[in-house]
This record gives C-alpha cells, structure tokens and sequence, in this order.
C-alpha cells in the first residue's frame, strides 16, 4: 500500500471532529494508518496512528533532514504546525527537545483537541509575525525554527519582505536551521524566496523539491560556530540540492 491509499485508506474510517462555517472547513479523522487533519479539504497533517506519531506527508521528512544528518536540536519554534505532526513526533521520540508552536487559528487547536497527546502539546495562540517581534525584543533564539504557515491552500510567503526574514535570523541561534515548507513549484517564487534568505546571515541555503508534490523544503543553517561546521548532508542528498554551493564568478544552475 503506497503513501496515498493510506492516507486515503476507508479502513476502519471514523471521523473525530467536523467544523463548517464561512472561510473555514475542518475534519480530524483517522483510519487503520493515520491520524489526519484536513483545512478546506485540503490535507494539513497527517500521522502514524500510535507513538512516535511519525510524520506521514512527504514535505515533513524533507524538513527533517537535519535531524539525521546534523543533530538533535536543544529547542524548536515552530510557526503554524496544523495538526501538530512535528512537534507530536519530538514529544514522543526527543522529549527532551524544548518544542512550541505558534497557531493564531483558534479553530485548529481545537481540531488538535481531538487528536491523540493534545495534553503534552505547547502550542502559543498568537500570530506568528507578532510572536516572532517579540522574540527579538527579548532575545530569545532557537536552534530550529521551522515556518509551516498555511490555511488549507493560502499561505502569506510570497509576501513576505526582507525585513522579516532578518526576524527570522535573529531567532535562530549559530549553527541553527531556517527550516521553511514552500508550497509552490514556480520557479519565480522559489527564486524569490531564496533571494530572500540569501540577504541574511545564512552560511548556506539548500532547496530541496519535494518528489510527486509541488512543496519545495528550504533548509538555511545559520553562520556556523568553530566547533560546529556547517552540515553536509551526503552526495546522494546533495545532489539533488537545487542551490548548491559554487564557486565565486560562476552561476548557479537555478540561477540559468
């Protein structure tokens, strides 16, 4: 059985929460594999049924590239999240990863309440670009901040400015990870978007399409320190790293 007839799977089908208003459609089910909820008829997140709760979406084990390859972050700050996928998977299988993610959508933390280990979950109810001001004000940082923000097909990247992204720096501690799911496959607003990191103090970007899916994963580590070089993920991974690292003079084949 492939990745789709399991998430699609009518075995065992039961719906767990239902929500219709103008705007906003949400459905939490689950089948004999998953867990998953769906914003607008669109699939948010989706899970394995019993713990760890791995991530069951394509994109998800992209974004988690650096976990295998560089190292277990201490803290995550995670903006958006739906049903909550990622930070479910590190509560079971790194509890001691300091995780929190931001959700401004009341009605998707409710949906979360019907999903399993809500009780163990942080979740700040708060919009994500206020929440991000106020870690700079205070000087928090993190060694992972993962951007995730959709609602259902919309999502507020293409208009964001330089000027967040450089919030977005000052969050993420040295030798930590920008990591950002893009739902496009344009070129235009890949290369957009990698402009965009590129203007911060980022030591290296790494894009990666997300294979049968139009999400492209952006994984940014910030300057790193002296006893921590930057990450390599391997040649059989880099390969197909859509902005890999050239000489000075020469042109990126993303850039062609």
């Amino acid at each position: 059985m492939d990745l789709w007839q399991t998430l699609f799977s009518n075995e065992d089908t039961k719906q767990l929460y239902f929500l219709n208003k103008p705007g906003t459609k949400l459905e939490v089910v689950k089948n004999k594999f998953v867990y998953r909820l769906d914003v607008n008829e669109v699939i948010q997140s989706a899970f394995a049924i019993s713990a760890p709760y791995r991530p069951a979406l394509p994109h998800c084990a992209v974004m988690l590239l650096p976990l295998l390859h560089d190292r277990v972050p201490e803290s995550v700050l995670e903006l958006g999240g739906g049903g909550q996928a990622m930070q479910r998977y590190f509560r079971a299988a790194h509890p001691q990863v300091d995780f929190v993610s931001v959700e401004h959508d009341l009605d998707i933390v409710e949906a979360n309440r019907h999903l399993p280990e809500f009780n163990s979950l942080i979740i700040e109810h708060a919009d994500a670009f206020t929440y991000i001001e106020q870690c700079v004000d205070l000087g928090k940082r993190f060694s992972w901040l993962m951007v995730d923000l959709f609602h259902g097909k919309e999502t507020p990247l293409p208009a964001l400015k330089v000027a967040f992204f450089n919030q977005l720096n000052q969050v993420v501690e040295p030798s930590g990870w920008l990591i950002i799911n893009c739902l496009s496959d344009q070129t235009k607003d890949i290369q957009q978007l990698y402009d965009l990191i590129s203007a911060c103090t980022f030591e290296q970007i790494k894009v990666f399409a997300v294979p049968g899916q139009k999400n492209h994963i952006f994984l940014a580590q910030k300057n790193s320190t002296s006893d921590q070089p930057a990450c390599y993920f391997g040649d059989d991974i880099e390969q197909h790293n859509l902005f890999p690292p050239i000489p000075p003079n020469e042109t990126s084949p993303a850039h062609r």
